[in-house]
């Protein structure tokens, strides 16, 4: 549960916002109440709260002051200013100084506990989602898919699964068949390798890509972009 501390001068304003605090937020604690700049430096460094809601216009230290002190020689503490002098200038002197934020006086209690919530509540970090089946068999195909030995039955062996329902699962995720998959990976990288280099042989890019036969490579290479290796080097 986190602490707070209420450091104002005006006793109904202590009072009531302690109240509400306690009643509108169960997972925080007040841990004190001050009246002037040197009790509240006095508590805060007593009580280490987690936040401070820190009125300006304190007797004897103000409360910017109890904020520069507190944060440059103190125990940590998330301030919140109330004030009722509408100046930015004390906003801006505020936030500098380490302040998370400035409310104005009369307080606007939803506006008030919104901020307490944020600060107290801290939003969890989330959890990365873990890859489903599909995005693994994507990512292994994806790595593998320049080895000739890379097939639907090796695959299905390595997820241990039917090679039906990995087909399934295929024909569902990437809206064609493994074979037809596996080729335009092949021939996308095939297009890459012969536009990086113009002297490169359509063997070595078969080779290169994982199709053992060049001919077949070469086949399957026109059926996808309506042009053989060569051509469609010369083309590009």
């Amino acid at each position: 549960m986190a602490t707070i501390v209420i450091c104002d001068d005006e006793i109904h304003i202590r009072q009531g916002l302690k109240k509400y605090i306690e009643q509108a937020t169960p997972n925080l604690q007040v841990a004190g109440l001050a009246a002037n700049g040197p009790a509240a430096l006095q508590l805060i460094r007593q009580v280490r709260p987690d936040i401070a809601l820190m009125d300006i216009n304190m007797p004897g230290i103000s409360g910017l002051d109890v904020v520069q002190q507190v944060c440059e020689s103190g125990p940590a503490c998330r301030f919140v200013i109330i004030s009722g002098y509408d100046e930015f200038a004390y906003a801006r002197k505020a936030l500098r100084l380490g302040a998370v934020d400035y409310l104005l006086k009369p307080i606007d209690r939803k506006e008030l506990l919104r901020v307490l919530q944020s600060i107290a509540l801290p939003a969890a970090p989330t959890t990365p989602p873990q890859p489903t089946l599909a995005d693994q068999i994507k990512a292994h195909i994806g790595t593998h898919f320049t080895d000739p030995a890379l097939s639907l039955t090796t695959l299905a062996a390595q997820f241990h699964l039917s090679e039906s329902y990995l087909s399934r699962i295929i024909k569902k995720e990437c809206g064609t068949t493994y074979s037809e998959y596996l080729n335009r990976l092949r021939i996308a990288a095939a297009q890459q390798l012969l536009l990086q280099d113009p002297a490169i042989q359509s063997q070595e890019v078969a080779d290169r890509v994982g199709y053992l036969n060049k001919h077949y490579f070469c086949r399957v290479f026109k059926r996808q972009t309506g042009l053989c290796p060569t051509d469609y080097q010369k083309n590009n």
